[in-house]
């Protein structure tokens, strides 16, 4: 009897260890619980909730990868923007050229000018390095209306929100849910719960007029409470670079470094060759301005001639 009240004794203890210890183990690996509102407030101070709006939470560690990939490459994307409307005005410069009448020569270099225009979009086009900027370019482009009523007016503002609000969004937000009517949302994110929430939403003022709000909120293990998102902590451009940058970018890329780094064909050529086009076309302007005064003059020595003759 004795044995048998031992071996339930070590049990016991056993289970209390276990019991103590469980925990302790769970809660290393225990999902963190978010929670909050997403509402507008309104000058009369009157609070609006966003219903139906999608919250992401994504990881500290893939959100500040990100960010560093922004900061050092925002630069460079400004190149490039500058390089594809630097090749949008020749083509303005060429085609305002080619509806006036102009002589040989001018044509001659309106025919080499497109050749080396349709080389040099076919090799900016064709680039898969510059892929990923030209796609967050083009989301910038559609998302346009929407960043700009928020504050980004700029393409390079545009190009960076695009980069954390477009398909990489998708691709890294580990969980996410939509607020309810009343714009209330709750996320149960992965151990430890630190990352960021990041939100975006609209709202419809009139048939002709709307809101655009950006969020990015940071939340840490440590931190209590509800994660509200509300019109005095929208995302603005200078907010946006707080969150972004971190002091160690790059040196700014000059045109040139981005022409020999995507292999792109260099534009300089044409501000000569402009130059020079404005100068012949000026002289062949003034030479079919002389040879038309020219005929002028010759027809008034005929009608003089047919006078003389007429005249008794």
């Amino acid at each position: 009897m004795r044995g048998k009240l031992s071996r339930i004794a070590v049990l016991a203890a056993a289970l209390f260890v276990a019991a103590c210890s469980k925990p302790e183990s769970d809660s290393a690996g225990k999902p963190r619980a978010i929670n909050g509102q997403v509402f507008v407030i309104q000058k009369n101070r009157v609070n609006v909730k966003l219903g139906g709006v999608e919250v992401r939470y994504v990881p500290r560690e893939a959100f500040l990868t990100r960010c560093r990939w922004i900061e050092k490459n925002a630069p460079k994307a400004a190149r490039i923007a500058s390089y594809e409307q630097e090749l949008r005005d020749i083509d303005a410069v060429i085609e305002a050229t080619a509806t006036e009448d102009h002589a040989g020569k001018v044509r001659g270099f309106l025919s080499s000018a497109r050749d080396r225009q349709n080389a040099a979009w076919s090799r900016f086009r064709e680039s898969t390095a510059l892929e990923s900027y030209r796609l967050l370019s083009l989301a910038g482009e559609q998302n346009r209306e929407s960043f700009e009523e928020a504050g980004f007016t700029g393409a390079n503002e545009r190009w960076k929100l695009s980069a954390l609000f477009s398909d990489w969004l998708n691709q890294h937000a580990v969980v996410s849910t939509q607020t309810d009517a009343d714009g209330n949302y709750g996320l149960s994110v992965p151990a430890p719960g630190d990352g960021f929430v990041i939100v975006s939403s609209s709202r419809q003022m009139s048939d002709r007029d709307f809101e655009s709000y950006y969020w990015i909120r940071a939340v840490s293990p440590t931190a209590t409470g509800p994660v509200h998102l509300s019109t005095n902590d929208v995302l603005t451009p200078s907010s946006l670079d707080k969150v972004i940058y971190s002091g160690n970018a790059a040196e700014p890329a000059s045109m040139k470094d981005v022409v020999e780094e995507f292999g792109l064909r260099d534009l300089t050529w044409f501000a000569e060759a402009e130059t020079m086009l404005r100068k012949i076309a000026k002289n062949e302007d003034s030479v079919a301005k002389l040879k038309s005064q020219i005929k002028e003059v010759e027809g008034d020595i005929e009608k003089t001639k047919y006078m003389e003759v007429d005249s008794p």
